[in-house]
């Protein structure tokens, strides 16, 4: 993995976490209660979501040669973990949970 994928790799999974996130702000108060139905709000996040993670899957794999199951799987774990970090660091403190809540 050169530079640039190394960076593709990593900057795709950050957008996987972010870009759903920058989207649903809009969906709630500044007090951080549902401005909609939650049903509705969930369900435009998980389209979006899966949509956004297709298309960033499509563009990363049409650099890759071989491989492709090695690929893949790493990606789905880095992916993975990037989501859950960026989910503890952020999402746990703004909503004023704790990690085991």
């Amino acid at each position: 993995m050169n530079a640039a994928s190394g960076a593709k790799f990593i900057g795709f999974g950050v957008l996987t976490w972010l870009l759903p996130f920058l989207l649903a702000i809009p969906f709630y108060s500044q007090e951080g209660e549902p401005l909609y139905d939650i049903f509705l709000i969930k369900s435009v996040l998980l389209v979006f979501s899966a949509a956004l993670g297709t298309f960033l899957i499509v563009v990363y794999f049409r650099g890759v040669r071989t491989r492709f199951v090695r690929e893949g799987a790493l990606l789905g774990g880095v992916w993975l973990l990037i989501n859950w970090a960026l989910d503890a660091a952020l999402l746990l403190p703004l909503s004023g949970m704790d990690a085991g809540t």
